[in-house]
């Protein structure tokens, strides 16, 4: 399974400890856009740790949006601030790459 979390504030990282959990063992593969720029992890409690990288604490690849549709990736999980939902679901959509999206 290859999934797409885009954003890794504390809802993306949930997403994140609840897919590997379920997929443990299974072939799960995580991709982002970019990595988190506080490097901040934050736990299931909301206590937060300083980490170097947030892609590298979780084993993230990071991606470019071209890239997508080459990577055959099943479902994206979006988790930026709700503004920035559309715009980031219609660049995705512009690719042509998957119809699965979980806002």
């Amino acid at each position: 399974m290859r999934i797409l979390i885009c954003g890794l504030g504390s809802i993306g990282q949930r997403h994140i400890r609840i897919l590997k959990k379920l997929y443990y063992k299974k072939g799960l593969e995580l991709f982002t856009l970019h990595d988190s720029k506080k490097n901040l992890i934050i736990d299931d409690d909301f206590k937060t740790y300083k980490v170097q990288s947030v892609c590298n604490y979780y084993k993230i690849k990071i991606i470019d949006i071209n890239d997508i549709k080459n990577l055959k990736i099943n479902i994206a999980y979006i988790c930026t601030p709700p503004y920035k939902h559309l715009d980031l679901c219609i660049k995705l959509a512009e690719r042509n790459w998957c119809n699965n999206f979980f806002t």
